[in-house]
């Protein structure tokens, strides 16, 4: 298990920052081109945008970036590391949070942890960024715990473990429960379209001489020939 007491940057880093502050003012926004398939208007620079806004600036001035997973006491994390070519580095920590303990619920983590962790230690921000709303009080109430049920029974009839990732992330929350009321209605009818209807098993039908044979002596005659009409 690694120690989380490791340094998080190498002895000096003086030539790293030269370097970092050179290739940030080369930097631009990363394009927000992806859409949240949630909800219309609401877009996000995915991981492809991020490093496409830096790899020119970092490379030019002797920068790389690598990003890996460990196991700490806190559990899996993503440990992205900004390099010199001098030698000096420094380093960011960020837990993986996934719905579900499965493989595919760990690639959608790392994939979100990345893209937000490569802008925080590179300096991308998002074309119109709105990271300031973060500051505002908030202005919406959060769904009820029978409607947080209601998801989450939904989640349970869908078989596809990157759902309830999918879902936080695009609602920008860590649990269900705090998920907006505003976007409950929508958010269900967008399950239901996802909800494989379950065919209900076919019933087995009774021959009349399975019923005969059952019987045994209980049927007279009459009811015997009765069973065939």
């Amino acid at each position: 298990m690694t120690d989380t007491t490791q340094a998080m940057t190498s002895d000096n880093i003086n030539e790293l920052a030269k370097a970092l502050s050179k290739a940030q003012g080369a930097i631009t926004g990363a394009s927000r081109d992806k859409t949240n398939p949630f909800f219309k208007g609401s877009k996000y620079a995915d991981l492809g945008a991020i490093m496409e806004a830096c790899k020119e600036p970092l490379h030019a001035n002797g920068l790389s970036v690598s990003q890996t997973t460990e196991m700490h006491a806190m559990g899996p994390v993503l440990v992205t590391r900004l390099m010199h070519m001098s030698g000096q580095w420094i380093k960011g920590v960020m837990p993986l949070l996934m719905g579900k303990n499965d493989m595919q619920a760990m690639g959608s983590a790392i994939t979100y942890s990345r893209r937000y962790a490569l802008a925080a230690i590179v300096g991308v921000a998002p074309e119109d960024d709105d990271g300031n709303k973060a500051c505002e009080p908030p202005r919406q109430q959060v769904i009820t715990t029978a409607q947080a049920g209601q998801i989450k029974y939904m989640l349970s009839e869908i078989d596809d473990p990157n759902l309830m990732m999918h879902i936080l992330t695009s609602c920008n929350v860590r649990a269900i429960e705090q998920v907006p009321a505003e976007r409950f209605t929508k958010l269900m009818a967008w399950l239901e379209g996802k909800r494989t209807p379950k065919v209900p098993e076919p019933v087995a039908l009774i021959t009349p001489q399975e019923i005969v044979e059952a019987s045994g002596d209980e049927m007279t005659a009459e009811e015997r020939a009765g069973v065939f009409l």
